[in-house]
């Protein structure tokens, strides 16, 4: 089993911070594009969602704490965003493998 305990015990991540935010910002766009694209329902909270997900929220301002919400990256938040606009658990499904395949490019 993968996992990426080695990156949250780097003591040389912080100077990266920065850089996660920029593309964390690009995934949230992303996200929202793939969401709008396919979603089985009309919504116009699909932008908020996202910007006030735990996944995303951190991106929209500047803290010490952003290491701890980098953290863990596909989460239940993350699902939930994808899950609230699909109508069916398959839709959900493919639209959130093809937001990993973007955040993988």
């Amino acid at each position: 089993m993968e996992t990426n305990h080695h990156l949250w015990r780097c003591h040389n991540i912080l100077p990266h911070i920065p850089h996660i935010r920029e593309v964390f910002k690009y995934l949230a766009v992303e996200a929202e594009n793939i969401i709008r694209k396919d979603a089985d329902k009309l919504s116009l909270c699909i932008s908020d969602s996202i910007k006030y997900s735990n996944t995303f929220n951190y991106i929209h301002r500047d803290s010490d704490e952003d290491i701890l919400h980098i953290r863990s990256y596909v989460t239940h938040d993350l699902s939930h965003i994808f899950k609230s606009h699909f109508n069916t658990q398959k839709s959900a499904h493919k639209a959130i493998m093809a937001f990993l395949h973007v955040s993988l490019l």
